[in-house]
């Protein structure tokens, strides 16, 4: 039987969880699950927190990189939903309470405005934490500029 590389390396004959990226979230992550007795390993092709944990503005956020109504289109509603409570799950689980100063999304155009209203219905439907920002006051206040159509502001992220 051929063994891969981790194998060779860490002598692991099984583990229940593989983390991908020893940054801040791959780190806190693995480290939550080992404190409940699963088995975990982290890759990094890198050092620890020395890629973009050590680039980035420090922001643990839970939105996620595509609108939720077009992560529903891809994926199904329930897998949606399960992506989107696992990071929620990591905002939650971080150490860094102490900093929530939430995140927002922006749409600058009529398509991305669309986009964000129904995905801040799917949100809400599904029992996220979201906020909708449509005030033109309020879009000038939070965002800084009024080129904005609306705005979906995450409260809980750091």
């Amino acid at each position: 039987m051929l063994k891969s590389i981790w194998e060779k390396i860490c002598h692991i004959d099984h583990v229940d969880v593989a983390v991908v990226g020893a940054g801040v979230i791959g780190c806190s992550i693995a480290n939550k699950l080992s404190e409940t007795g699963i088995k975990v390993v982290v890759f990094d092709s890198g050092k620890t927190g020395g890629g973009a944990s050590s680039k980035n503005d420090g922001q643990i956020i839970q939105s996620a990189p595509e609108h939720y109504n077009r992560m529903v289109e891809t994926y199904g509603r329930d897998k949606a939903k399960r992506l989107m409570q696992f990071r929620a799950l990591s905002v939650k689980q971080t150490t860094h309470k102490d900093r929530k100063v939430g995140s927002c999304t922006w749409a600058y155009n009529i398509t991305e405005k669309a986009d964000l209203l129904e995905s801040y219905a799917m949100l809400r439907e599904d029992g996220f934490n979201v906020q909708l920002i449509n005030d033109p006051r309020s879009i000038k206040h939070y965002s800084g500029s009024h080129r904005f159509k609306v705005g979906l502001y995450f409260p809980q992220d750091i």
